[in-house]
Formats: C-alpha cells, structure tokens, sequence
C-alpha cells in the first residue's frame, strides 16, 4: 500500500482530522493535523509531521494523529492513552503487516527510552554525558539555517547512552541571544544517527518558532508545556540549564526492566499498528517540576 491507498483506507473509516495545514521552512515541510482549533501556541491535540520529504512528514502526522485517536479505543488500561502519550507509536502497514509491527515497538521503545534517559540527565547530575556541535553533524547547513533564522548564538548536542551502549538519546540544545535555550531531542540505536538527528531537528524547530510566537504575543493563558518551553525559552531559568551543563557526571543509566511491552487493540490494526512501551518506575517528563528542560 503506497502512502495513497493509505489516505484512502484512512478516510474509508472515518479516521482523518478534521484540519490539515502545511508550512515550509527552508526545505522542510511541516504538517499539522487536528480536530478542534484552539488559541494554544503549541498544543498535545496538534499532531505533527516535520520531514525534507512532504510526504513522509504527511504520512507521519497523520499516523501520530491515527496512535492518539485510536488508543483511546483500547479496553487494556496500560495500553490506552488517558492524559499523557509516553512511549506510545504507531506505524503505517504499507505492505507488510510483521514489519509494521517491528516498526511500531522498535519506535515505541526508541521513545520510552528517549524520555528515561532525558528525565534522568536532567534530573540526576550524576549521569554522564557529551556535549559535541551540531554543526558537526550531517544536518550543518540546516543547523546553520537555524542560527540565521533564529538568531541564536550556537547549537549543542547532548549526547546521553544507556548502559549497554545500544540506544543514544541526542538532545539539541540552542541558545537564544537574550539568554534563553530551546531544545529538540531524539533516541535510536546508536548507529541508526539519522533516526534521531531528523526529528531532534524538527522538534528544535517546532519549538523554536513556538517561543518565538509566544515571546511576541505573550499569550495571557498558556498551559503547562507552553509555560515549560517559555521559562527556558526566555531566558528566566538560563542559570538552571548553566549549571547542569558544567557538570559532568561519571555514571551511566542502566535501563530498567520494561513494564509495559505491548501492542495496542483496536478496529484498524489491518491499517495500522501501535505499540506501548514503559520501564519500571519511568520518571515523569511533560510533567513534575516547571523548572525541568523536559521538553
């Protein structure tokens, strides 16, 4: 099934959005899709694509969009989504159904994992990490477009591995000229760089055109994440996110045992699968103290 037939099995059962919206941004196609308009500036029932290629970052919103609505549908408790999404992915079954499954708990795990090790870095300044440029990736020139855009005064990445040095959580972190920092962040096998650099880079960049808004509008009522990436953005907690990055740590994260390793039921599995995956005692992280570059 090529990414048509996928639309139309999609509207054959009713499971499009009601709104889809595309924006460009120097080579990059960014999609949104949701039901109800809000004024948020960057909101959970706002599902996003970001990718060079517009058709995958199309196909990529609109099955976030498909993980969220149609895990409500689940009868298991572990496995449906009430207020937070952690460790939950779905993935399209364009022509075979095992891989799509493959898929869908590789990418699951991909962001359990992303989310312990992000909470844990930030969290514990004992964990160990690297700071490299991200001017030094692949991604250069777009990193570079960034800093133009943006204004910014550079890009770091984080690098934090687990202990058996399979996964690798890269967090870019960019730094405003009026002290503020804006982060994008991504986990994937080590060698599979390209997995987390594309959407750490398209997170970086949904978040950095977020705080640019808000620094404008200064929205009156702003939910718990808009407040999160406003305190950071703006510069009002720069000294938190200083002092962690002057402390290198010297113990590395041992992932505990999953809790949750399962697939979610519901009526489109021959379309689409979806996968959970949590550790023992996960940390929160769009939650807990404002005060965490958990973002």
């Amino acid at each position: 099934m090529c990414l048509q037939g996928y639309l139309e099995q999609l509207k054959s059962n009713s499971i499009m959005p009601a709104h889809i919206e595309t924006s460009k941004w120097r080579g990059w196609t960014l999609v949104s899709c949701y039901d109800k308009k809000n004024e948020s500036s960057i909101s959970d029932e706002v599902y996003m694509g970001i990718d060079k290629n517009p058709k995958i970052a199309f196909a990529k919103a609109l099955t976030e969009y498909c993980e969220r609505t149609l895990s409500r549908q689940s009868q298991d408790p572990v496995t449906k989504i009430t207020v937070r999404s952690d460790g939950f992915a779905a993935y399209p079954v364009f022509e075979d159904a095992l891989q799509a499954r493959i898929a869908a708990r590789e990418n699951a795990l991909s962001e359990a994992t992303e989310r312990y090790l992000w909470a844990k870095w930030w969290d514990e300044q004992v964990v160990c990490y690297q700071i490299k440029n991200a001017l030094q990736t692949e991604l250069e020139l777009d990193f570079k477009d960034l800093i133009q855009e943006f204004d910014l005064v550079s890009i770091k990445e984080i690098q934090v591995n687990e202990s058996k040095g399979e996964y690798r959580l890269s967090i870019f972190i960019a730094e405003t000229r009026d002290g503020g920092f804006v982060t994008g962040g991504a986990c994937s096998r080590v060698e599979d760089h390209m997995k987390r650099f594309n959407p750490a880079f398209g997170e970086l960049l949904r978040h950095l055109i977020v705080v640019k808004n808000m620094l404008s509008v200064k929205p009156a009522n702003s939910s718990f994440y808009e407040c999160r990436l406003l305190g950071f953005g703006s510069g009002k907690w720069r000294g938190l996110v200083a002092d962690r990055l002057k402390v290198s740590g010297s113990e590395v994260v041992l992932l505990p045992k999953l809790s949750i390793d399962q697939e979610v039921q519901h009526s489109l599995m021959e379309i689409v699968k979806i996968h959970r995956c949590l550790y023992e005692d996960q940390p929160p992280f769009i939650g807990g103290a404002l005060e965490r570059l958990c973002v």
